[in-house]
């Protein structure tokens, strides 16, 4: 595994902690988004939690199949 593929990895985690971040602060924040109804805003942010555990999978995917070469 190179230095790309390494800081690839990184960065992949990193967005999976900032869209799952992104994702609790929508639904447990009231004032972020005030202007939107309470069930969008769970919406919005279940969404986000969601995507992240996908980016998440997505990452750790990448890697294994990177290291067994």
């Amino acid at each position: 595994m190179n230095a790309r593929d390494k800081v690839l990895f990184v960065f992949g985690l990193l967005m999976c902690v900032i869209y799952a971040l992104i994702g609790t602060a929508l639904i447990f924040i009231p004032n972020l988004l005030a202007d939107y109804p309470k069930n969008i805003k769970i919406g919005i942010g279940s969404v986000f939690i969601v995507y992240s555990f996908f980016r998440l999978y997505r990452s750790v995917i990448k890697y294994k199949l990177r290291n067994e070469n």
